[in-house]
């Protein structure tokens, strides 16, 4: 009912603003010099009016705060005031809070009256009271904030808007934090997250001018990692606390974050060397000593170091089955393979806390290689290497003979080993220091009579694998009677008896592989003896008799100790 005209001293504060919250709030107290004095009668004006697309521009106000009595007032105010008693559509004025006609009105509402006790140089002023509306986050709206004195220019109003109170929202977040204690921060090694925006989330605060820039915070600053552009994301790679700001001018700036992102920290280039070792079948190698070598230079209480037979359980984490040893047969070559996760990600991971795998280091190799050590036949298996003295070395005198120490050869492979995969060493003494270079030709220069030769197998994978045995070799005296062999000139096949066949004595029990081969004087081959089936005269297979003659023969002692003798003889019938 106040004429237009006497509104003076006019205040209109306006502007647009873009909500990103579905609710508009702001806190305001309204004081007055009117209160105390004129309060049952005048009443300076003011209003908040919200304007936009949705909102009508029509007030239904109840100017009467008595609710017996009605007395309802429309008015176009071009927008939605906001400046009303909470819980009713009486506008906020002197004549509404307080006091009417001495009558108490919206008492709870009002805060004092006594200029000696306010704050401010005003007779009261009301409790802090909220303007409230329901907008929709992403549209534009405008805001006019007005007083003015009403009637005439003594008594002054004020409206005090609390700070920072209209409150328009803040941008989403921008990712939620990756912590090592929510069980989701980055792996070390190539780790990576794009934080920022999908492009519907941009929509509610997009307009042609503004831009994006991302920020991380230092110990000491914050610094720029991604300058303004139209790009409102960014691709995280390292720790550190990120900000996203959208820049609208120099002077218009939202900042959404800050965003905590942390890695789990991993090994750098760990690595196991193979482990090896002898056995005579297979062997059991001890993983757990790996640990430490695999985690050299680390703190081994960041991670946990797991074994596996195979890639596919390695890389199993929820199910892969570790081992602690594995059995490697002989002469064979096992691959182990290595997890090296960080233990606080692996502990969140058997707690359920975070999603995902966690952090592991990628999955590495070594070999367990078990080489065979040959098992070789006891002394006593052998028998010994005998023979009488002869000249095969020196005289026939120095009880010294030449042997082929390789007969015993088959002995000491076994039908196990082969020369392929093993090398045999023979040497007179135990510990090898004294080799035998030719031992086809070995003569007991050394130990005249008696001597034990030393035998070594040696894996050629492993020079240290290796099998020991020996045997013995004996060299009779030549003038003993057991080295007394008589060999004839000839023999005379009549069947009366006596030198019917041609017959060494002594040939068969010092020379039990011996062989004589006989022939005639063309060089036909008519006979062979062997193991004491001395020749009687005939062909050999056949009952055809030999005529009388001159015959030669080549006899072949097959110990090793005597070369083979060539002679002659005559067969006289």
């Amino acid at each position: 009912n106040i004429s237009a005209n006497l509104i003076r001293n006019i205040t209109m504060f306006e502007f647009e603003f873009t909500p990103l919250i579905s609710e508009l709030n702001f806190n305001y107290i309204f004081a007055s010099e009117e209160y105390g004095s004129f309060n049952d009668t005048f009443s300076d004006v003011f209003a908040f009016i919200l304007s936009g697309d949705e909102i009508s521009n029509t007030n239904d106000y109840d100017m009467d705060p008595n609710p017996l009595v009605e007395n309802n007032v429309s008015l176009d105010l071009g927008g939605i005031n906001l400046a009303l008693i909470p819980g009713s559509t009486t506008p906020v004025m002197v004549t509404t809070v307080h006091y009417l006609g001495g009558t108490p009105i919206n008492e709870e509402w009002y805060n004092i009256n006594s200029p000696e006790e306010t704050a401010c140089n005003y007779n009261g002023y009301t409790k802090v009271l909220p303007a409230t509306y329901t907008v929709i986050p992403g549209n534009t709206y405008r805001i006019k904030l007005l007083i003015g004195d009403a009637n005439d220019r003594i008594y002054d109003s004020a409206v005090f808007l609390e700070g920072g109170s209209f409150d328009l929202g803040t941008p989403p977040i921008i990712s939620e934090p990756l912590t090592l204690s929510n069980g989701n921060a980055l792996c070390e090694n190539g780790g990576s997250i794009t934080i920022g925006y999908e492009e519907d989330q941009v929509a509610v605060f997009q307009n042609s001018s503004a831009q994006y820039q991302f920020l991380k915070e230092t110990e000491n600053d914050t610094e720029i990692v991604q300058g303004p552009s139209d790009d409102y994301t960014y691709t995280v790679t390292e720790p550190g606390t990120y900000l996203l700001e959208i820049v609208y001018t120099d002077d218009c700036i939202l900042t959404a974050g800050g965003i905590i992102v942390e890695f789990y920290n991993l090994p750098e280039n760990p690595s196991a060397e193979m482990m090896e070792d002898c056995t005579i079948d297979s062997i059991v190698f001890d993983l757990e000593p790996k640990i430490n070598e695999v985690l050299y230079g680390e703190n081994p209480d960041d991670f946990i170091v797991q074994f596996f037979a195979s890639e596919e359980q390695a890389n199993d984490y929820a199910n892969g089955i570790t081992i602690t040893e594995m059995e490697v047969a002989g002469n064979t070559t096992e691959t182990v393979y290595v997890r090296i996760a960080n233990l606080k990600a692996h502990e969140n991971f058997l707690n359920g806390i975070g999603n995902g795998l966690p952090c592991f280091y990628p999955v590495f190799t070594f070999e367990l290689k078990a080489y065979l050590t040959p098992t070789l036949e006891a002394s006593s298996a052998f028998e010994e290497l005998y023979t009488c003295d002869n000249d095969s070395y020196g005289t026939n005198s120095d009880d010294i003979a030449e042997f082929d120490l390789t007969v015993n050869q088959e002995i000491v492979l076994g039908g196990e080993y082969s020369l392929e995969d093993y090398t045999i060493t023979y040497a007179t003494d135990e510990d090898f220091t004294t080799l035998i270079e030719d031992p086809a030709a070995h003569a007991n220069v050394g130990s005249p009579i008696d001597q034990t030769i030393y035998v070594k197998l040696t894996n050629k994978l492993k020079e240290d694998c290796v099998g020991f045995t020996s045997f013995d070799l004996h060299v009779e005296p030549y003038g003993n009677e057991d080295c007394s062999i008589t060999i004839p000139e000839g023999f005379s096949p009549n069947g009366n008896g006596i030198n019917d066949t041609f017959y060494v004595k002594g040939l068969l029990e010092h020379f039990p592989s011996y062989k004589i081969e006989f022939f005639n004087r063309w060089g036909n081959l008519v006979y062979t003896d062997t193991n004491g089936n001395s020749w009687n005269g005939q062909l050999d297979g056949d009952s055809t008799r030999s005529p009388s003659g001159v015959y030669f023969y080549v006899l072949h002692y097959n110990d090793g100790s005597k070369k083979s003798e060539q002679r002659k003889l005559y067969l006289n019938r």
